[in-house]
């Protein structure tokens, strides 16, 4: 859905890095979910499993390894690598691409969609599913924060929590049975 957000990276724009049908990394991209200032997420097929993943991409014309924006989406990357959870979004591949010039990181893809445009079309949540939503967040957040220096949890985690209480980010996605996963806990 464009102008959907993943970790805040979304937003509604143009000039495409790829068109649908196109193949990249043995991925064919099927169609663009949203895009950014700094780059676009899109639906892709595995082209041998033939299996749906969000390729998260961050043009990089003129950027280097050495920048601050490529270092925390890197960091993403890794961190989001080594944590296995069933609330976190599993990261499966990432890179920098030559060719294209982009970074990219290949996860899973959430079908259910984003929070925010759940309770847009879907309405207020009872207690019991917001309480279940609250429940899947904090179990994905402490799974990171065993990954995270005190400082990090004490100042970037937490301050991620409170925020996903009070405002429903659009990157906390869902499955189509309702289950929510954070795509980073960086």
């Amino acid at each position: 859905m464009a102008g959907d957000s993943i970790d805040g990276f979304l937003d509604a724009g143009s000039n495409d890095s790829f068109a649908p049908g196109e193949s990249f990394h043995g991925y064919v991209v099927e169609r663009l979910l949203g895009r950014g200032a700094a780059g676009a997420v899109y639906l892709v097929r595995h082209e041998m499993l033939d299996t749906l993943f969000a390729l998260k991409v961050m043009e990089a014309p003129e950027t280097t390894a050495g920048d601050e924006p490529v270092k925390r989406f890197l960091r993403e990357a890794k961190l989001a690598a080594r944590i296995q959870h069933p609330n976190l979004v599993r990261v499966h591949d990432a890179g920098f691409d030559e060719g294209k010039s982009v970074y990219y990181l290949v996860m899973d893809y959430m079908a259910g969609g984003g929070l925010r445009d759940r309770i847009a079309f879907g309405g207020p949540m009872s207690v019991k599913e917001s309480l279940r939503i609250v429940r899947d967040v904090a179990s994905a957040l402490a799974a990171g924060m065993r990954h995270m220096s005190i400082m990090t949890v004490n100042t970037s985690a937490m301050m991620r929590f409170l925020f996903f209480i009070v405002s429903p980010p659009d990157n906390l996605l869902s499955t189509v049975n309702g289950s929510c996963h954070l795509p980073s806990v960086s």
